[in-house]
């Protein structure tokens, strides 16, 4: 049922409905004009509607954007940038402002194309000068057997950007599962420059993604990493954002994306955006306020959608750590898997005594069977690793080592053969406990080899399992933190499930889920911008398809670059990491710290060894807890300010009290005034001149030995600290400190663990 698959149909079905109900598209002016109400130009405070023209009405606040509507279906005809003049949008494909889709109907669409101001489905319109409001109606006619009604509300604003809003009734005689709005903006390939998605951290396509024809949509919530309801694009002729305002509610389920097309227009894309509704005939759905700014660079409109949105109003990331604030921000992640370390969990403590901290502990596979099995049963763990009591003392011990310890769950996705599962009681058939599909069945899902159950959140039993899990693992183990997989990763599917209060609420379950537990400092999978309502942590960005060989086929090769589009939004709210599971993505090399510096991700390593590193033999067990505690712990919850490029290869990530300076050129180096960055190499540089660090080949103007230094420079009044977690011996020239007056410098080494 994905939507996509209807838009190609969308036009034909669309004309095949206005044969059969005796509509047309061309209607007399003369006609027109007795029809439609406001026929004169208006204007209040900056805000002009003129609709005296023979066919477009024109809203416009003078100063940033102008849009046209056409008279005779309400369709937009353009969008203008007014800073360029231009026009950067084309406007609505084949004239439809709105659609809806009833897959398995006959038609199965109807949409704002289907009316026209002089048929038996009529469109008519209303301009509100007080309000700046523009009333579009679509008024089917009243002897069809299958009628759609639907109202469309159009605000403009002095400031750089307008809302729409669609409000429809459903009597087409069958169940609406799909509703476009605003329905394909069209947008010529030729004048795309780029356009940002929100991939986690965020996408930038270029202009080869469009010329090579390409179409990409995907689901917002859900993987690959859709964050937000929100895209922006920079054309030759001006810029533009689009996103979805929701302060107050929580997670509109949406599939987005870009749509090569020749049919309408050749060589054009156009911007696809369609809300999940699933409601019965009969039934009224209603959109959010979708707001449409112009002119606006995409940082510049990223916290817009911020504010507009009211994220800046949520907790603040030390809000919700409280006094373990300072600890997180200076850990790295260890991921300890039971089945690779294969060891018990009385010789962790003897492991981590080798292991720099701060840090958090990550276990992972320790209940019986491993990974991906007995789910949501994770305790008592393998008898392999020990009891509950065993893990419990353990947690303590490594807690008193300096490190945080924070399990894994997965409350979404249930493990068939668990003991919960298999022990369902006769009054609750599993019907009760999962996500049913269109048909009633339950959701089953593989991993590998692994089966289970997509469980639903509303579903009583599932509820009240997750509250004595959530007790077992954050009281029976005395867990500092609580993973939670696939909450923040699932994309959102309709959920017939009993409990549910409506088909489109399965994320809003979760929302609910999260915010029970939100003070026992959830972390989880990917994640989206509400979910930093209540969690402290987002696992995974769009490294591990890059890695995964994914992407070129997503976007194609060399036609894309990450763009820190959530790291702008939310860092103040969540922290992000990689991947907590994947080796891909662990920091094992400089590509990955230079990415994770520069983007604003937290750092990550595996205790056990793998074909990818890790282990307690790597330098990088030196290399991540030094940048981490002394380097990212110092701006680890600071949204980025500015993001810009410097060469094509090099960029400029501007945070509120720190700098980076990312070389990804992967063969020639980069010389940023005293230092040089190998290739991959990064700097980061603190505004008040107390921290240079990052992965040099020419350091304060003087050569370094051959190879790459990883240096760490701290500096106070009084004394320079350098540390160098890896590289070969090399002279080094270290300004003094501005305090240190005429005595002579005093000097002193210190090993790995800051003992001199």
């Amino acid at each position: 049922d994905a939507p996509l698959s209807t838009i190609c149909k969308c036009v034909g079905l669309a004309q095949k409905w206005q044969r059969l109900a005796g509509l047309g598209f061309a209607v007399l002016a003369a006609v027109m004009l007795m029809l439609i109400l406001g026929t004169s130009p208006a204007r209040a405070q900056g805000i002009s509607f003129d609709d005296s023209g023979p066919d477009l009405m024109v809203l416009s606040n003078g100063t940033d954007y102008e849009v046209a509507f056409r008279k005779a279906n309400g369709s937009i005809a353009y969008i203008l940038d007014k800073t360029t003049g231009q026009q950067v949008s084309a406007g609505s494909r084949f004239e439809c402002l709105w659609g809806a889709v009833f897959p398995g109907a006959a038609p199965e669409y109807v949409g704002g194309c289907s009316f026209s101001a002089g048929g038996a489905n009529r469109f008519t319109y209303t301009w509100a000068p007080d309000s700046h409001t523009l009333t579009l109606r679509y008024t089917p006619d009243p002897g069809a057997p299958q009628r759609v009604s639907a109202q469309v509300s159009v605000t403009a604003s002095e400031e750089p950007w307008f809302d729409m809003r669609l409000s429809l009734e459903n009597h087409w005689g069958a169940v609406l599962d799909y509703v476009l709005f605003p329905s394909d903006l069209v947008f010529l390939e030729s004048e795309i420059q780029e356009a940002l998605l929100p991939a986690l951290p965020g996408v930038v396509l270029t202009s080869a993604f469009f010329q090579q024809n390409r179409t990409y949509t995907a689901r917002y919530p859900g993987y690959p990493g859709l964050f937000a309801d929100y895209v922006s694009l920079s054309t030759s002729k001006g810029r533009m954002a689009l996103y979805t305002l929701n302060p107050e509610g929580g997670a509109r389920p949406v599939v987005m994306g870009f749509v090569h097309d020749d049919a309408y227009l050749a060589d054009s894309t156009f911007f696809y955006h369609a809300f999940g509704a699933r409601i019965q005939n009969g039934a009224a759905f209603e959109t959010p306020w979708v707001r449409i700014r112009v002119g606006q660079a995409h940082l510049d409109a990223i916290w817009a959608y911020r504010l507009d949105n009211g994220f800046d109003r949520l907790p603040s990331l030390a809000d919700k750590l409280g006094a373990k604030h300072q600890q997180v921000v200076q850990a790295p992640l260890y991921k300890a898997d039971a089945v690779q370390l294969n060891m018990p969990f009385s010789s962790y403590p003897f492991l981590l005594a080798q292991v720099p901290s701060p840090g958090i502990l990550h276990p992972v596979a320790f209940q019986p069977g491993g990974h991906d099995e007995s789910y949501p049963d994770f305790l008592p763990p393998d008898p392999a690793w020990g009891t509950t009591a065993n893990f419990a003392e353990m947690s303590r011990q490594v807690q008193d080592q300096g490190f945080l310890v924070m399990p894994y769950t997965n409350p979404t996705w249930w493990d068939d053969g668990s003991p919960t599962l298999r022990g369902l009681a006769p009054t609750t058939p599993i019907t009760h406990v999962t996500v049913l599909d269109d048909q009633g069945a339950p959701v089953y899902e593989y991993y590998g080899p692994h089966g289970g159950y997509v469980v639903s959140p509303h579903a009583p039993f599932v509820q009240e399992r997750l509250a004595r899990l959530a007790i077992s693992m954050t009281v029976d183990l005395p867990s500092d933190l609580l993973f939670e997989d696939q909450i923040g990763a699932r994309p959102w599917l309709f959920d017939q499930n009993p409990f549910a209060p409506d088909a489109v609420s399965y994320m809003d379950g979760w929302l609910a889920h999260t915010r029970a537990y939100s003070h026992t400092l959830l972390m989880t999978e990917l994640g989206f911008d509400r979910l930093a309502e209540t969690e402290v942590g987002f696992h995974g960005s769009l490294l591990l398809p890059e890695r995964l060989g994914y992407t070129s086929d997503w976007w194609g090769a060399g036609a894309w670059r990450p763009y820190p589009l959530a790291t702008a939004m939310l860092r103040d709210k969540v922290l992000f990491y990689q991947h907590d599971l994947a080796p891909e993505t662990f920091t094992f090399g400089k590509e990955t710290l230079t990415w994770n510096l520069a983007l604003g991700f937290m750092l990550s390593y595996d205790l056990a060894q793998s074909s990818f590193g890790g282990g307690l033999g790597s330098p990088w067990l030196d290399v991540v807890p030094a940048f981490q505690r002394r380097v990212l712990a110092r701006y680890a919850d600071e949204l980025v300010t500015g993001f810009d490029n410097l060469t094509d290869q090099v960029t400029r990530t501007q945070f509120e009290t720190h700098a980076v300076i990312a070389n990804w050129d992967q063969a020639q180096p980069y010389a940023a005034a005293d230092h040089t960055l190998p290739p991959l190499g990064v700097q980061v540089a603190s505004t008040d001149g107390a921290l240079i660090a990052g992965v040099f080949t020419r350091f304060h103007g003087l050569p370094l030995s051959p190879g790459d230094h990883y240096l760490i420079e701290e500096r106070g009044l009084y004394a320079v600290r350098v540390a160098q977690p890896l590289g070969a011996d090399t002279p080094l020239v270290i300004p003094p400190p501005a305090g240190g007056g005429l005595a002579p410098p005093e000097v002193w080494a210190y090993d790995k663990n800051d003992q001199r």
